[in-house]
């Protein structure tokens, strides 16, 4: 059996969700919607978003928070969003992320919760951390599983491409298969 295909590619349209925040105060946003943040109709516009999902019981993940929060105020007045997306299904898993998120690193960029899932199904998030980066108008611009000290230089080179380029990227039709 061939392994499955990832369920979202770079240069894809990316799904639009809406989650609740866990810190709407110092996050600044109580509700995340995809559609209020891309896409040529979005009110608050922003030039990327970089989404990171993590949980719990990810070791990495938390190693990966602190700099994702450094990147968050370096990119933040240059148009990027930067979103935690937690993927814990237990209430003890969750609130040891919001403990950590929301309390310990008081993290200023929305912090939701994917209660189901369906989020991190959506978009591939099958080892974590799973970073994807989506330009303003929705596309698929970057994705990375995993933490490494290299992650966040990628990151930053990532989201210095998708600001110099500006304008609408190109969107690739689905893959038919051979």
């Amino acid at each position: 059996k061939p392994p499955a295909e990832p369920a979202l590619k770079v240069g894809q349209l990316a799904p639009t969700f809406l989650l609740k925040s866990l810190n709407p105060e110092k996050g600044g946003i109580p509700i995340f919607s995809t559609k209020k943040v891309m896409g040529a109709k979005a009110k608050d516009r922003r030039q990327a978003v970089v989404m990171s999902f993590g949980a719990s019981y990810c070791g990495p993940c938390k190693k990966e928070l602190p700099e994702l929060h450094k990147i968050a105020q370096r990119y933040r007045d240059k148009g990027v969003l930067v979103v935690e997306i937690i993927v814990d299904k237990e209430p003890e898993g969750l609130e040891v992320m919001r403990k950590f998120t929301v309390d310990e690193l008081a993290l200023s960029f929305p912090v939701l919760h994917d209660r189901f899932g369906i989020v991190g199904r959506k978009y591939g998030a099958i080892q974590l951390p799973h970073l994807v980066v989506l330009d303003g108008d929705k596309v698929v611009r970057w994705m990375h599983s995993g933490f490494t000290p290299d992650t966040m230089k990628h990151l930053s080179k990532v989201l210095d491409g998708v600001l110099a380029a500006g304008q609408p990227a190109k969107v690739s039709p689905p893959r038919k298969n051979k």
